[in-house]
């Protein structure tokens, strides 16, 4: 009698190609969203970490009035306004202090925010070429205003209001990220 009479129980070469393609498929797609989802932990802890630093910018601006944010940010009558670009956008007729260019010039100590600003957003291993950009737009009645207006000059006050955006940049691979505040200072009599 022979063994091998009936069709044979088993798997054909054909077979296991296909069982194979299919499950290298599956494994590849699977380590594809390990992949993406470890890099979108690591993008969400950027961005939380980038607002934590917004926040404490805007918390260091709601303690100022008018007058102490002339005095911080070294804004006088002889400051001259001009078009800020910052992150692809133009701001006209403002003023633009940031962490990448601190100086004295632009910072009185005390309080230095935009040191105590530059430590905070430098912090190891957290962003990847970090900068905050604050742009000052003084504004009369609702307008822009052209020049910056002190009360060193009697007949021309200081702007009833000067709005402040505060934008944070940082690297993400190649990719360049944001995050912008915006918060308004009104001279109180």
């Amino acid at each position: 009698m022979n063994m091998f009479t009936g069709r044979q129980k088993g798997y054909n070469l054909v077979e296991v190609l296909v069982a194979m393609a299919v499950l290298g498929a599956v494994l590849l797609s699977v380590i594809g969203l390990f992949y993406m989802g470890r890099r979108n932990v690591y993008s969400g802890k950027q961005l939380t970490f980038a607002n934590s630093v917004g926040t404490q910018v805007m918390e260091d601006f709601s303690s100022l009035n008018m007058t102490s944010l002339y005095d911080a940010f070294v804004i006088t009558s002889t400051t001259s306004l001009s078009s800020v670009t910052v992150n692809g956008i133009t701001y006209p007729n403002s003023l633009l202090r940031t962490t990448t260019t601190v100086s004295s010039s632009t910072e009185k100590n005390p309080p230095g925010f935009l040191t105590r600003w530059k430590d905070a957003v430098n912090s190891p291993n957290r962003l990847q070429d970090p900068s905050v950009n604050i742009i000052m737009t003084p504004t009369t009645n609702g307008v822009t205003t052209s020049t910056l207006m002190t009360s060193t000059t009697p007949a021309v006050p200081k702007p009833a209001i000067m709005r402040i955006r505060v934008v944070i940049l940082w690297k993400e691979g190649q990719k360049t990220r944001s995050l912008t505040f915006d918060t308004v200072k009104t001279q109180r009599s």
